[in-house]
């Protein structure tokens, strides 16, 4: 009998008092599902043996190798020949009734509690916003990256699934070493074939420990050449480790409904839904809104917005509108968790206290309701001084020989604030004949240099660093190196110890100075800025807080500075502001109008480089100007709610424009040699003139002519 007909051959496994049906063709026999325990996730089984790994329970009556891999549940490959698979169908199709009738659910009484259906739930790198991923391209490297783990919930298979690529000439003791919440876990050969550069996985299953904190932290150190063979193997020295962005922590959720709001928070899908009431009371439901949108965001969630009747993950809105739609909340609560059709969901009512589901406050909602517990927003923390830890500095220990290299991000300052100064604390070891130099480099140029004292130890060097542009902007690297006109492999290579410490820290100043460019502009909203809306907000809240969460994660606008109002109202003059109404505010100069019909961007050698015409549905965003005050406007060329293009920070110009997909074209209005906006359908009193220049001249002609001979007559009749 050929195995795929065997309809009684599948594997029965009894596991405390429970029996669980795994059938090896789930297209012929029903199947019966269920989750791993967490203690056996991962694990390897083999039936030939008296017990499985995991918790002692006795391996089936099969006396043939079996092989399974059981994140799931387990499933049994057989492997032999015609005589074995009639005996183990034999065998099954007798026994095989009597497991039925224990795990088939009773046709009214519902599923089987004891089998919970899983979600599969994950956080990768991309989520997070490393969307090119982590490189480390010295041998004093390491990539460093926190990943959030789930809390008050019984996951099933939590695992790392890291994903990575390396240089395609690394030397045969070159290695890659996982460090989790600092300790190694793993270490894999990287040497490979000559040219191979193929992507590599690394699942490292995690257990209770690990997931013990808010965050995973994950540190990958790879290692291109050791001491024995540094001056021995022929590299190309200029090796390299990507970690991917699909890079992700993976865990299966149960459907029951989580025992505590921060559970239901770090198990939520990679897509969210928020339901908003409408219409709004007023632009405060706005900014809750927002807030909430982007304190997912930063979680590496995408976000959806619909009405209440439609229901979410989330839903929003006064406690009154909320009972209209089912969702009640007991007298006091202005948060809980409550049962919709859609199973479990987050109600959210005023004051909208939604900076408790931030950090580090959200670690705090073990129960599943509370009521108001503070007094007002919270306002962001961002100060003179950022410590090195925060913008992804490695503090750690490493050795050092001839040089070492520590690599950081200047890109994630607090708003409103500029650089000033690096000032670096360092441990060196001592030297002898070959001094220590360190050298600062921003943006490929080097902005400082100091040598290192013989006697090594402490050091601490200030380096005053220049705000870089969007193009140009790139990590700061600190590079201390041993100089020396010799190579290091012609004697004994030394041996010792370098660390960039934490107390290392980069000093910020207030950035003042007018607003020139929107990535300027986004830069310069620290102390407060406001948001002007249409009236028509009020009645479309979902639509228009999508707009403001867009338009906040595009420019890493902090929406707890932000003051929500409508356009009714006037921008203040000493404060920024974003303004989303259709027309431009008083007082106000933008480098387009919208008033003149189509709209060109035109090259240098006039090529058409967009065309309003054949793209109506885009946006428009300027910078709009008032002597110092500057503002933002978001403006839809054609009818509709503006779309905020994604990364328009990193877009130079004071004009933009873009759709969801992103930014089309940016230009800066003021260097007119690059490019120019034309307005091909609007013409001026003399433009108009100018079309009919030929008769205006032959017509300036003849009246010329006439009045010629009239003065010439008017002469002789006076000479006469």
């Amino acid at each position: 009998m050929p195995w795929p007909r065997c309809r009684a051959c599948c594997a029965a496994w009894p596991d405390s008092g429970t029996t669980y049906v795994r059938s090896r063709n789930p297209g012929l026999v029903r199947t019966q599902a269920w989750r791993c325990p967490a203690e056996e996730a991962g694990a390897m089984y083999t039936a030939d043996q008296t017990e499985y790994r995991g918790r002692g329970v006795p391996a089936p009556l099969i006396s043939r190798p079996a092989r399974a891999f059981a994140p799931t549940g387990i499933q049994m490959t057989f492997f032999h020949g015609l005589r074995s698979r009639l005996l183990l169908c034999s065998f099954f199709a007798a026994v095989i009734p009597l497991y039925a009738q224990d795990v088939a659910p009773d046709a009214t009484s519902g599923p089987t509690p004891s089998v919970a259906a899983r979600t599969e739930v994950s956080r990768s790198l991309s989520d997070l916003g490393y969307r090119e991923g982590l490189q480390q391209s010295t041998q004093e490297g390491s990539v460093s990256f926190y990943l959030p783990v789930p809390q008050d919930v019984e996951v099933s298979n939590p695992r790392l699934e890291l994903l990575f690529t390396s240089s395609a000439m690394l030397g045969p003791s070159a290695s890659l070493q996982v460090a989790l919440n600092g300790t190694p876990r793993q270490t894999v050969a990287l040497a490979g074939a000559i040219g191979e550069t193929a992507p590599r996985s690394l699942v490292l299953p995690l257990s209770q420990e690990d997931l013990r904190r808010p965050y995973l932290e994950v540190r990958v150190r790879a290692n291109f050449s050791s001491d024995d063979t540094k001056c021995t193997w022929q590299g190309t020295g200029q090796d390299f480790v990507t970690v991917l962005p699909q890079s992700r922590l993976a865990f299966g959720v149960p459907a029951a409904a989580p025992r505590s709001i921060r559970g239901f928070l770090t198990t939520l899908p990679h897509q969210v839904r928020i339901a908003v009431a409408a219409p709004a009371p007023g632009p405060e439901e706005l900014r809750a809104g927002w807030m909430l949108a982007s304190t997912l965001q930063a979680h590496g969630h995408q976000v959806a917005f619909s009405s209440l009747a439609e229901g979410g993950d989330i839903v929003i809105g006064p406690r009154a509108q909320l009972a209209l739609n089912g969702v009640t909340l007991s007298d006091g609560q202005t948060m809980a968790l409550t049962e919709g059709a859609n199973g479990t969901q987050l109600a959210i009512a005023e004051p909208f206290q939604i900076d408790t589901l931030a950090e580090p406050w959200s670690r705090l909602l073990a129960g599943r309701a509370y009521a108001q517990s503070v007094a007002g927003h919270a306002k962001p923390v961002g100060g003179d001084v950022v410590p090195l830890t925060q913008l992804g500095a490695d503090t750690s220990a490493r050795r050092f020989s001839d040089a070492a290299e520590w690599t950081f991000n200047v890109d994630a300052l607090p708003a409103g604030r500029a650089l000033s100064k690096l000032r670096l604390n360092l441990i060196v070891p001592p030297s002898d004949d070959h001094a220590l130099v360190l050298y600062v480099f921003q943006n490929n140029a080097l902005r400082g240099l100091e040598t290192m004292p013989q006697r090594g130890g402490t050091q601490t060097v200030t380096v005053p660093l220049v705000e870089g542009g969007p193009i140009t902007s790139g990590p700061v690297r600190v590079v201390l190196m041993r100089q020396t006109t010799t190579s290091l492999c012609h004697g004994p290579v030394p041996n010792a110890y370098a660390q960039l410490l934490p107390s290392s820290t980069l000093e910020t100043r207030p950035n003042d100075a007018a607003a020139e460019t929107i990535a300027a502009f986004a830069g310069s909203v620290g102390r407060g800025y406001s948001v002007h809306v249409p009236a028509v907000a009020l009645a479309e809240p979902a639509t228009w807080i999508g707009t403001l969460a867009g338009l906040g994660k595009s420019l890493d606008l902090d929406p707890r500075t932000a003051v929500v109002q409508t356009t009714d109202q006037a921008p203040q003059a000493d404060r920024p502001f974003v303004w989303l109404g259709t027309a431009l505010p008083a007082g106000f100069s933008a480098p387009i109008a919208f008033d003149r019909g189509r709209i060109q961007v035109k090259d240098s050698q006039g090529n058409n480089l967009l065309d309003t015409d054949t793209l109506p549905d885009i946006t428009a965003t300027s910078l709009l100007r008032n002597g110092n005050a500057r503002g933002l406007w978001l403006r839809k060329l054609g009818e509709g709610v503006p779309v905020a293009p994604p990364e328009m920070k990193g877009s130079p110009g004071d004009l933009m424009f873009g759709d969801a997909r992103g930014v089309l074209t940016s230009l800066d209005t003021r260097q007119n040699d690059v490019m120019t906006v034309d307005y091909p359908d609007y013409t001026t009193w003399w433009d108009r003139a100018l079309q009919y220049k030929g008769w205006l001249f032959a017509l300036g002609w003849v009246l010329l002519t006439v009045l010629v001979v009239l003065v010439v007559r008017k002469l002789r009749r006076s000479q006469a």
